[in-house]
């Protein structure tokens, strides 16, 4: 039935009292059938109505409601929907989490990353909270602190951040950065600065956000999704796991720390994979610390990451996902400290590791046939070079003394000699 006369005043009314009082709702009126009908055309709508409660009224219609929701949802569908819209969203950001002025709520790394992982297990019938998560074993109990954790830090952060401007801003920009820094504690010292302090730990909690979101869409995929399990030979050590690097035994890395390394070299070469699985993203997160002073002073392991810069494809993708997943800066130090590294001038727009990895995607840019038209003498110069991977070594270490005061292309020159 549609609402009579009397109860759509009385609608009208609490929302216009909502909106006197500054909250913006987002309001609708329609029947049990409307809203099912809703549901199946509109992702947005069907996000929305995941999130119902009750609030008063008849609990029968409201059962009657979330039965009718569930078994018009299509897991499958909802998951791929949602996926695409996180896709879209991060694209708008670059698809990084280093902008100087990063989006608390809508960058990668940012907290609608872990809201769209609790849609997709509440559209896919695994429960509603982080708790649910871990009695169906997708995450551990020492990733759940974590989360929480790192989602705590982030809403803590807006919440102040809309207090500091007076108005809804979910963007850390360099007008309210030093004040909010200041409010925490942070305080100037000669490493950093309060502000450069306070983004760190901000990248921090993006890059581990990030890394969950990857290795639970992953395994929510196989959920919502369900396909025959593919599995081809790679080498001795890994193996092809439905388009995902996989290694044959969990404890590889442990045993060889070197396979490390080899991971991303393997992407490289086999094109055809799409990314790592999530059991040995897991551990990879795990054994980082294995990148110690001896796994760097290895002559293996220095030939296999100059074999990393050698390849004719996906050099910087490769050197994107070590920073991704904290091993770049564990392997070459210099790089570890300047990850999240801020830059007050009006010429950059990201941190320092990132304004470097940007340098690589334009130089290796000059290697590919596709942009020959866009800088003609640079793409002939690049492929005129017998040794391209010194270039990419060149382009690495061009900034990499940013913040440690002095002449950072003198420093850079003196970590570049060391490496």
């Amino acid at each position: 039935e549609h609402p009579s006369e009397n109860l759509n005043r009385k609608l009208e009314a609490i929302i216009g009292l909502l909106w006197d009082i500054g909250l913006a709702v987002g309001h609708s009126v329609r029947n049990l059938n409307e809203c099912i009908d809703e549901v199946k055309k509109d992702i947005t709508t069907q996000t929305n109505l995941l999130e119902s409660r009750f609030l008063t009224g008849s609990r029968k219609l409201y059962q009657c409601f979330t039965k009718e929701m569930t078994s018009a949802m299509n897991a499958g569908a909802f998951f791929e929907a949602k996926l695409k819209e996180q896709e879209q969203r991060h694209k708008r950001f670059n698809d990084s989490a280093y902008n100087l002025e990063p989006n608390i709520k809508e960058s990668p790394g940012g907290l609608r990353d872990l809201q769209n992982i609790l849609w997709i297990t509440r559209g896919i019938g695994l429960g509603d909270n982080w708790n649910d998560l871990v009695k169906h074993e997708l995450i551990s109990r020492s990733e759940l602190n974590q989360i929480r954790k790192h989602e705590q830090h982030l809403q803590m952060l807006r919440i102040r951040l809309h207090f500091m401007a007076n108005r809804r801003e979910d963007r850390l920009i360099f007008d309210l950065q030093n004040e909010l820094a200041s409010e925490l504690g942070f305080e100037n010292n000669k490493r950093a600065r309060a502000s450069e302090q306070l983004m760190h730990g901000y990248y921090k909690c993006a890059k581990f956000i990030g890394l969950i979101n990857e290795i639970l869409l992953q395994l929510l995929k196989e959920i919502a999704t369900p396909t025959k399990q593919q599995v081809f030979p790679i080498n001795a050590r890994f193996e092809s796991y439905n388009g995902l690097l996989s290694a044959k035994s969990n404890t590889l890395l442990q045993r060889n720390p070197s396979s490390i390394l080899e991971i991303f070299l393997l992407l490289q070469q086999h094109q055809e994979l799409t990314g790592i699985s999530a059991n040995l993203l897991r551990t990879l997160h795990r054994v980082k610390n294995l990148i110690n002073r001896d796994f760097r002073q290895s002559a293996k392991n220095k030939v296999l990451f100059i074999e990393i810069l050698k390849q004719p494809q996906g050099v910087v993708e490769a050197l994107r996902r070590m920073n991704r997943y904290g091993l770049l800066g564990q392997y070459i130090p210099a790089f570890g400290r300047i990850i999240g590294q801020m830059q007050h001038d009006l010429f950059h727009v990201y941190t320092v590791d990132e304004h470097i990895l940007n340098v690589l995607g334009n130089l290796q840019r000059f290697s590919e046939k596709n942009f020959e038209h866009e800088f003609p003498l640079c793409s002939k110069l690049f492929k005129s070079f017998d040794d391209p991977h010194l270039l990419y070594l060149a382009a690495l270490f061009h900034d990499i003394a940013k913040g440690r005061g002095g002449d950072h292309s003198e420093l850079g020159m003196a970590d570049a000699k060391r490496f």
